[in-house]
């Protein structure tokens, strides 16, 4: 059950994430992608954890694949944006690579709530023990 709340949780988070899309990015200014990141941060928190309970359980079986699934879904439709604020200190692409010089605390937040939580959801789910048989 905590899996399949944790990938209600990241369906959340995802469209949360793509209110950074909605914007423009006026000089660089990239506050629709912060407010993205700022409030999934807490759904995606939670499905980490949620998704790591389910991966314990002995009969979890492949349930805690559906909120790492989810959570790759979200990096590919969130790649360009995570991309650009590793490479360019922005998540508005090239053009705007001038007004932001070196990563600033709002683009750690964007890159741990785009970038890093959703890995460790996938790394919650424990996709290399699923299936594995457990002796006792």
């Amino acid at each position: 059950m905590g899996a399949l709340i944790a990938g209600v949780l990241i369906l959340i988070a995802m469209l949360l994430q793509m209110l950074g899309f909605t914007g423009t990015c006026t000089m660089g200014a990239s506050g629709t992608f912060t407010t993205g990141a700022v409030l999934s941060s807490l759904p995606l928190g939670l499905a980490v954890y949620l998704t790591y309970r389910a991966s314990k359980k002995d009969n979890a079986r492949g349930l805690p694949m559906i909120p790492a699934s989810l959570s790759v879904v979200m990096l590919c439709l969130t790649a360009p944006a995570w991309w650009s604020s590793l490479r360019f200190h922005t998540p508005c692409g090239d053009d705007y690579e001038f007004y932001s010089p070196e990563l600033g605390a709002d683009d750690f937040l964007f890159l741990a709530s785009y970038l890093v939580f959703p890995l460790l959801v996938v790394l919650a789910a424990r996709p290399w023990s699923i299936g594995r048989l457990k002796s006792r």
